[in-house]
This record gives structure tokens, sequence and C-alpha cells, in this order.
């Protein structure tokens, strides 16, 4: 299961140098791609 704990993905942060958005994360993956739930009734 990814993302079990439904943390943030973050992207790598830009690699250019010399632009304003140098170091700088700016954007981030999807939260979750799979869950799963169970039901049990007695």
């Amino acid at each position: 299961m990814f993302n079990a704990f439904n943390e943030v993905n973050l992207n790598n942060p830009a690699t250019t140098l010399g632009v304003a958005t140098a170091g700088l994360i700016t954007g981030a993956d999807s939260a979750r791609n799979m869950q799963l739930a169970l039901k049990f009734v007695f």
C-alpha cells in the first residue's frame, strides 16, 4: 500500500541556478494511491 499514513509526497526541489525558484519545492504528488477497508460483523 502506498502512502498508508496519508503524508505529503513532495517533488524534488528545482535545480536550475539563476532563477527565482532555485532550491524551492513547487509541487507535490498525489496524496493516496490505494485505500483498504474491512468490516467485521458478528
